[in-house]
């Protein structure tokens, strides 16, 4: 059998042999999302539980203000809480 260039193959048999692992991985990565301050646009997509062409819509449209520091934009994570809890508050 030809592998497809760029893929392991004993990788993808011990992805689908062990699930859990990438579950317990993804926890992990949530984990820490809620410790640090600064999220990039791939963390607050994870964040939010949105992709990250929703993250970027919805700075073109004015509802997040990211920072930018070195070519990369950050988001920080209490203003995200802060207009969470408020988005309730307006219905």
């Amino acid at each position: 059998m030809i592998e497809p260039r760029g893929v392991d193959m004993n990788r993808i048999s011990l992805m689908e042999a062990f699930p859990q692992i990438e579950v317990e991985n993804a926890n992990l990565k949530l984990r820490s999302l809620t410790l640090r301050r600064w999220l990039r646009t791939d963390e607050v997509a994870l964040y939010l539980g949105i992709s990250k062409m929703a993250v970027k819509h919805m700075v073109m449209r004015g509802r997040l203000n990211p920072k930018k520091f070195s070519g990369r934009l950050y988001y920080d994570r209490s203003e995200l809480d802060r207009r969470i809890e408020n988005s309730d508050s307006k219905k």
